[in-house]
């Protein structure tokens, strides 16, 4: 029996770049929604001090951390589909 190697790593390709792609409209979600939501919630005076400060913290981290993988993830695809090109 033989093994068709290129097939099998053509279809691991495939599969992560769909994964990927699913991913991406997640991190933009919580860039879009998920950290505003935190940040406004933080502007909130009737919530402890520490509280606020927390949900300000994690929402600017939320929105830095994804829209950074973000766009590296789209650079990665981007490479990878010029790679499939030649």
């Amino acid at each position: 029996m033989e093994v068709n190697w290129s097939e099998i790593v053509d279809e691991e390709t495939q599969e992560t770049v769909s994964e990927v792609s699913k991913s991406q409209t997640v991190r933009l979600v919580d860039v879009f929604v998920l950290a505003p939501i935190m940040i406004y919630a933080g502007t909130f005076k009737e919530l402890p001090v520490w509280v606020r400060l927390s949900l300000v913290g994690m929402g600017v981290a939320t929105a830095v951390y994804n829209g950074k993988n973000f766009l590296q993830n789209k650079s990665n695809l981007q490479k990878l589909n010029k790679d499939e090109d030649k």
